[in-house]
């Protein structure tokens, strides 16, 4: 049996405490995913760093990009959008959410609301 990993791209471009940040999020994402989806093969995080302020002053400050893709048997899920921020942290929660929502409208199992035929 194939174990699940998680593969980064792009985060040798961020400082250790970032891609640490990045890794941790990604693993506590990582679990929820695992619980929606019975099979899933690969979770790819994308991060890209741009670099924004004069050119001059070496703290520059940052905005980051997360692009993620899960492969399921027989599905691709993508985050919809890019997100995007200054903030790393809310950067990934809200890529890994809007992939959370791919997921869920595609497996139709949202059981908040209840259905014509169970109604009384």
């Amino acid at each position: 049996m194939k174990e699940e990993v998680i593969q980064f791209v792009g985060v040798k471009d961020l400082t250790e405490e970032e891609q640490e940040l990045v890794s941790k999020l990604s693993t506590e994402y990582f679990e929820k995913i695992k619980r929606c989806l019975d099979k899933m093969l690969s979770l790819v995080v994308h991060v890209k760093c741009y670099k924004s302020g004069e050119k001059d002053n070496p703290e520059k400050r940052k905005k980051y990009t997360v692009h993620i893709k899960c492969t399921a048997p027989g599905k691709i899920y993508e985050s919809d959008k890019k997100s995007h921020g200054w903030d790393l942290a809310q950067a990934i929660r809200a890529g890994f959410e809007a992939l959370e929502n791919q997921i869920h409208h595609s497996l139709h199992n949202d059981t908040s609301r209840t259905k014509n035929y169970e109604k009384v």
